[in-house]
C-alpha cells in the first residue's frame, strides 16, 4: 500500500509541474497508471472512513470548562468533573441506553464536538472535553485508552443559545 502512495505522489507531482502535457505520451501513461492504482486507493479509503453512526447525543446548554490553565483547588475541580460525568451519563442513558456497557464490535470512532460562543485553542479544547471522554468510555464499559477507539475532539462557534456538546459514535467499516 505504501508503494501505491509513493507512485501516485510521483505521478501527481509530474502532472502538476507540467512535465506531462495533455495529449502527450506521458499524460496518457499518467492516466493509465492512475486508473491502474484506483482500486487500491478505494480499498485504502474504505478502511479509513468511518462507518454509519451508531448513535449521536446532544447535550444542550452543557459546556465543559477548559482546565489546563485554570487555577482551581483540587476539590473544586473534583466536584466539577464529577458533575460533568453525571450530566454526560444521564444524557447517554437517555439517548443511547442499548449501548451501556456494550462497546461496538471492532474499531470505532468517538467524536466529541463542543459548541460554544467562544473558541478555545486546540489543547484547551481537548482538555475541556477530557471529563466527557472519560464518561463516554465508562458508559461504553471500556478504558479510554483502548486501541479500538479513535477519539476526536473539536469545537464549533455558535450563539450562546445553541451552546452544548454533541457526542457521536461511529463504527468502522
Amino acid at each position: 500500500m505504501e508503494l501505491t502512495h509513493q507512485v501516485l505522489d510521483v505521478l501527481l507531482e509530474q502532472h502538476r509541474t507540467g512535465a506531462m502535457l495533455p495529449g502527450s505520451d506521458e499524460h496518457e501513461a499518467f492516466v493509465v497508471s492512475a486508473v491502474e492504482y484506483l482500486p487500491a486507493l478505494v480499498a485504502a479509503a474504505r478502511k479509513t472512513l468511518p462507518g454509519p453512526p451508531l448513535f449521536e447525543v446532544l447535550i444542550p446548554g452543557f459546556l465543559p470548562r477548559g482546565t489546563l490553565n485554570s487555577r482551581e483547588h483540587h476539590m473544586v475541580r473534583s466536584r466539577r468533573v464529577k458533575r460533568e460525568h453525571e450530566v454526560v451519563a444521564l444524557a447517554l442513558l437517555a439517548g443511547a441506553r442499548k449501548f451501556r456497557n456494550k462497546p461496538p464490535a471492532g474499531e470505532f470512532l468517538v467524536s466529541i464536538m463542543r459548541h460554544s460562543s467562544r473558541l478555545l485553542d486546540s489543547d484547551n479544547c481537548t482538555g475541556s472535553l477530557k471529563g466527557v471522554r472519560d464518561a463516554v468510555a465508562k458508559f461504553l464499559g471500556v478504558n479510554d485508552g483502548d486501541r479500538r477507539i479513535t477519539w476526536r475532539a473539536g469545537q464549533v462557534k455558535t450563539t450562546r443559545i445553541r451552546q452544548g456538546v454533541v457526542i457521536r459514535v461511529e463504527g468502522a467499516r
